[in-house]
């Protein structure tokens, strides 16, 4: 089965400091069909190079990002 890891990008918002709604049904979703899910919730910057580890470190099959509209100014640092 496939290793997901999603990278959450909420910097500096306070809009969701524990648990995301979404997030949460997606993940029982891919665990429920025998998936792996790991997330890392990322509420102030990082080193792009410290996010690919830790995304990395996962060994993951597929690594996705979720985002608000707000955080998209983040998105190019992150993915690369």
């Amino acid at each position: 089965m496939a290793k997901i890891h999603i990278i959450y990008l909420d910097i500096n918002t306070g809009y969701f400091p524990d648990l995301h709604h979404g997030l949460a049904s997606l993940a029982a979703s891919v665990t429920q069909s025998g998936h792996s899910f790991s997330l890392h919730h990322l509420s102030a910057q990082e080193s792009p190079a410290a996010v690919a580890e830790k995304a990395l470190s996962a060994h993951p099959d597929l690594i996705g990002f979720s985002l608000a509209t707000n955080q998209r100014k983040y998105l190019d640092r992150y993915s690369r």
